[in-house]
């Protein structure tokens, strides 16, 4: 705890001298609280650059240049949050200070930008009209590279499909190829993500774009002080939005009423797996084990592995908005285009770990411990072992043996299994203590004999259940839980698909079931717990028993469910876990 509090005050003192003091006595502090390399030069700044795009509309933005002479490289980082709020400020502060010409941008509908905001959807065409116009600036020398985290990390892709000369490479992080993946890649809906990012944006429209300041938005996410209580309980969700902001939102009307993949929504307001294939550019990923893109960013890596590039991917823990994650991907940010556009060796030494970004393509962290692994590709080689469902809530390696064997449970969508921790896109603690979740009488739970030996589990664990309801739909989750010596339940990773029947009356199935790719350490002493229900509300909106998914966000009524998980000779529930000890080689950092 001690060692968490001197962390979260170095990252508050480093970014809070940034507004104040000398330039060579913020680099001093803020360097030596995030171990990132030293400024090298004084800054200025250009404010509301303006540029038109071929379709008249006036884009805004602001360049930070370093204070030394000679031409130097541009970052392009497009930003739907406001260009003037503070982490937009330390980002460009950073790199500005490192030799670089930051251009800080406003997109389409947002800031001090002209046009309607509709999500992702202008942000191809747009950032080409970007690189088109900064090519014609005096400032510029011939090379660009793109940066970005989450929205701005999907910006920073969309520049980076056309293969444009003057774009020499990409970091990108914590981003979605498209949203609809995310929204309703379980065939559910993604409420906590939907209306989360719904409040955010319309505060920031509210309050013109402006950011409070760097102290007031590290302690808001630090979680030193409230925000509004959003809220998840409004039925039906169709109108959740006006009860969170005042007025319905345009962006998430059009989100709700989306369902189908067909929809013409998504066809503008995404980069398809031949776009993302198709990079020339260098491409450097990353994301954390809860990160909610998570499962997009290693598809995206997949991608371009698939199409002959070699990308990087870089992993942490912690969850999507996680301030602890800044200095890395700055460090990794500037390490990358230092060798692209200064010819400088791709090594990464800090006190992370010993790592080389050189030497293999692929980091990750160990779940919550400061252990690294590195990687020629994603995912590893692992040896399965699988592990059954039996009778008295036990995992066993032996298959049951009974030929009547389940376990029931009732989930009432008006009071629903509720998402403790787990891949939100919100949480400053993905990882928590889950003894009040498996207490419920709406969940089962399965626990296996104690490891005897530290045992890693990398990648996906697998699940295969036979399940049966009695309504038309229900939703299967299923999460794996560490059990330490002590008794203490936390999640690790989990996963929820909604299943539909063609009988009104429900019916049996048998599913397999993906969890969200993991790194974590068992010790010898801890247990394996599986965590099974219908429900994990808001991360999906709850299962109303009847109708499409799209119908159900406009109900505000459903009927309980009687489940049944068969773990019997004949129906056998399992999973699989991809033990990985004799494949890896771990470096403590």
């Amino acid at each position: 705890m001690a060692r968490k509090i001197i962390t979260i005050a170095s990252i508050f003192i480093g970014m809070l001298v940034l507004a104040v003091s000398n330039w060579r006595i913020r680099s001093l502090v803020f360097s030596a609280a995030l171990q990132l390399p030293h400024a090298e030069n004084d800054t200025w700044v250009e404010r509301a650059l303006k540029m038109t795009t071929p379709d008249g509309v006036t884009l805004v933005g602001d360049l930070f240049r370093p204070k030394k002479p000679g031409n130097h490289p541009v970052i392009v980082i497009r930003t739907a949050y406001g260009r003037k709020s503070a982490f937009n400020g330390i980002f460009s502060n950073f790199f500005a200070h490192r030799g670089y010409n930051v251009f800080v941008q406003d997109v389409r509908g947002t800031g001090d930008s002209d046009g309607e905001f509709v999500p992702l959807s202008n942000e191809k065409k747009d950032g080409k009209a970007t690189i088109d116009w900064i090519e014609q600036q005096p400032w510029f020398n011939g090379q660009v590279v793109t940066f970005g985290l989450s929205y701005l990390g999907f910006t920073s892709n969309a520049i980076a499909v056309h293969n444009l000369p003057s774009v020499k490479a990409v970091f990108s992080a914590i981003t979605p190829r498209t949203f609809r993946d995310i929204l309703y890649g379980t065939d559910g809906f993604d409420f906590n993500t939907t209306l989360q990012w719904t409040v955010t944006v319309d505060a920031l429209k509210k309050a013109n774009y402006e950011d409070p300041g760097i102290k007031e938005t590290l302690q808001g996410m630090l979680g030193t002080t409230t925000k509004e209580q959003i809220p998840f309980d409004a039925l039906p969700v169709a109108s959740a939005d006006t009860v969170a902001t005042g007025a319905p939102v345009d962006f998430y009307q059009t989100f709700v009423n989306s369902a189908d993949p067909a929809a013409p929504f998504w066809s503008e307001s995404r980069l398809t797996e031949e776009e993302i294939a198709g990079i020339e550019v260098p491409m450097f990923l990353s994301s954390s084990w809860h990160d909610t893109a998570l499962p997009e960013v290693l598809r995206d890596y997949q991608s371009l592995k698939s199409a002959g590039k070699i990308p990087r991917l870089t992993i942490c823990s912690g969850p999507h908005g996680n301030v602890r994650a800044i200095p890395h991907y700055l460090r990794d940010a500037k390490t990358w285009f230092d060798h692209y556009l200064k010819g400088k060796p791709l090594t990464l030494n800090t006190k992370r770990a010993p790592l080389s970004l050189g030497s293999k393509p692929v980091q990750f962290n160990i779940l919550n411990t400061k252990e690294w692994v590195e990687a020629d590709s994603w995912p590893i080689p692992t040896a399965p072992k699988r592990l059954y469902l039996v009778g008295n809530n036990t995992l066993a390696e032996k298959s049951p043996d009974r030929a009547d064997g389940f376990t029931s449970y009732v989930f009432d969508p008006m009071y629903p299994t509720p998402a403790v921790g787990g891949n939100l896109l919100e949480t400053k603690q993905p990882i928590v203590d889950n003894t009040v979740l498996e207490a419920r009488a709406d969940t089962l739970v399965f626990t296996a004999p104690a490891f005897e030996e530290t045992t890693y589990i990398i990648g996906e664990i697998k699940t295969f259940i036979c399940f049966e309801t009695n309504v038309e739909t229900s939703d299967l989750f299923v999460r794996v839980n560490r059990v330490s010596h002590s008794g203490k339940s936390e999640n690790v990773t989990d996963a929820i698909q909604r299943i539909f029947f063609d009988s009104g009356n429900g019916g049996y199935r048998k599913i397999e079931l993906a969890l969200i790719p993991t790194a974590v350490r068992f010790e010898r002493g801890d247990q394996l717990r599986v965590v099974i229900a219908s429900g994990a509300h808001p991360r999906i909106a709850r299962n109303f028993g009847s109708g499409s998914t799209q119908d159900q966000a406009f109900m505000t009524e459903g009927q309980a469910a009687t489940i049944k998980i068969h773990h019997s000779a004949e129906f056998p529930s399992y999973i699989e876990l991809p033990s990985a000890n004799q494949f890896i080689q771990v470096v403590r950092g």
